[in-house]
């Protein structure tokens, strides 16, 4: 814009190429300069405005992201711990079904009175202070059970009378013991039903 000239007088005239202003003019331009100066102003504080909206929504969205990410990373983490912990209730079923199959197949190769051996070793704690012991067998394995019993039990039989009683109900590998106290069932068959409840729940280190 050419420079402006105020003029207080009608009558002042200046010969001159540059633009001349009256005074209602000038004032109607400092005017229209102060309109244009507030509004570049507020236009630069509108975009503030929106550039710290901006990034405030961003920051939140960033947040609310991470939020996210971490839930998420979380549930995976509990779904992969569950698959891991179902997949090791199966392999421990699997390993107690191996043994069982194993323990199982071998007493098959072993002589009754062998068996009836370690089933007598595994009660003698227990009935060691009873008064009596009564033990039942099948029919088929009493010669078997005897001989076990001389074997395993060296201790005086007249101070803890023993006394083997043939019961046809019970399997060929069954060896129940009774006393004062209660009923143990030293089967074979118990006994490996015990390991594999033992290895289902041993604890993984």
């Amino acid at each position: 814009m050419g420079l402006a000239f105020l003029i207080t007088s009608e009558n002042l005239q200046i010969l001159s190429e540059r633009k001349v202003l009256k005074e209602n003019e000038y004032a109607a331009l400092l005017e229209a300069n102060t309109i244009i100066a507030t509004a570049q102003k507020e236009r630069e504080r509108i975009l503030q405005e929106a550039q710290r909206q901006y990034e405030q929504k961003e920051l939140l969205g960033y947040r609310d992201g991470v939020a996210r990410g971490q839930l998420e990373y979380a549930r995976k983490a509990i779904a992969s711990a569950l698959d891991s912990a179902s997949q090791l209730r199966a392999l421990k079923q699997t390993m107690a079904d191996m043994v069982m199959r194993a323990v199982t197949e071998l007493a098959d190769e072993l002589e009754p009175r062998h068996l009836f051996a370690a089933a007598l070793r595994r009660i003698e704690a227990l009935v060691r202070d009873e008064a009596f012991v009564v033990l039942r067998v099948a029919p088929s394995q009493e010669g078997a059970l005897r001989e076990a019993l001389a074997k395993v039990w060296q201790r005086d039989l007249n101070a803890q009378p023993v006394k083997v009683v043939v019961d046809p109900s019970l399997a060929e590998t069954a060896c129940v013991a009774q006393t004062p106290s209660g009923e143990i069932d030293a089967s074979l068959e118990t006994q490996i039903a015990a390991l594999r409840q033992a290895i289902l729940q041993r604890e993984t280190p």
